[in-house]
């Protein structure tokens, strides 16, 4: 699946809600389980148990960033810069293709979470 790079473009959102890991598409949370990971458990596709990395569609509020674009790395002597964290505060997004899905978004992180809840 090409994905078209002009966020202009009319099927920019349909050809995005079509990818296997658009994190608010409804079938996903049976698609994934938790496996234990380095420091505590990560997210998998059953099939492959390959870690999942998910699309999804939020807007980020400059406003409440908690952290330089260079998210928490100091420097090369205290860590590595691939694994820096970065966080940030997320809404609904202004555009009307996807801020549907929103909801859809975070029913999918509750159920993801009910299931490592009780594992």
């Amino acid at each position: 699946l090409q994905i078209s790079t002009t966020m202009d473009d009319p099927d920019y959102a349909k050809q995005l809600k079509k990818l296997q890991n658009y994190a608010a598409s409804p079938e996903l949370p049976t698609l994934l389980q938790w496996r234990p990971a380095q420091a505590g458990h990560a997210l998998a596709w059953k099939t492959t148990k390959d870690l999942f990395i998910g699309v999804a569609v939020v807007q980020v509020y400059n406003y409440k960033l908690n952290c330089a674009p260079n998210g928490n790395f100091i420097n090369v002597n205290i860590g590595n810069f691939a694994k820096s964290k970065f966080q940030f505060f997320s809404g609904r997004p202004s555009d009307s293709n996807f801020s549907g899905d929103f909801s859809k978004l975070f029913s999918n992180m509750e159920i993801l979470q009910r299931e490592i809840a009780v594992t």
